[in-house]
């Protein structure tokens, strides 16, 4: 009896078939949640934001933390510890500067292959 999600080839990539700007903002928000995961307690990735959640993100593109909490898997305290800078990545993926801070370290997204 198989559990779990089996091979890896089984979920296909990451980010699965988004694109356009809700690839742009998924991308955004993986490369986010690797440094948050670095930084401070250095927890793993899916502990701060799963592929899912930051699917449902990319696709709803929240713009209040109401409507940020309505995404399934986002819940008050992943809304309370880092809602305010997933909010910030999805305003920066309509065209602003696409910019976080952790910890006071400021990063800034470069999308790989240069665009």
């Amino acid at each position: 009896l198989a559990r779990g999600g089996g091979a890896a080839g089984d979920r296909g990539p990451p980010g699965g078939d988004l694109d356009g700007e809700e690839r742009a903002l998924y991308d955004e928000l993986r490369a986010w949640r690797g440094q948050v995961a670095r930084a401070g307690r250095r927890r793993r990735p899916f502990m701060i934001l799963t592929e899912a959640v930051m699917r449902g993100i990319a696709v709803a593109r929240p713009s209040s933390m109401d409507e940020l909490l309505d995404v399934k898997g986002v819940g008050p305290k992943k809304a309370e510890n880092y809602g305010e800078e997933i909010l910030r990545l999805v305003r920066a993926s309509e065209g602003r500067q696409r910019a976080w801070q952790v910890n006071g370290q400021s990063f800034v997204f470069e999308p790989a292959g240069g665009g």
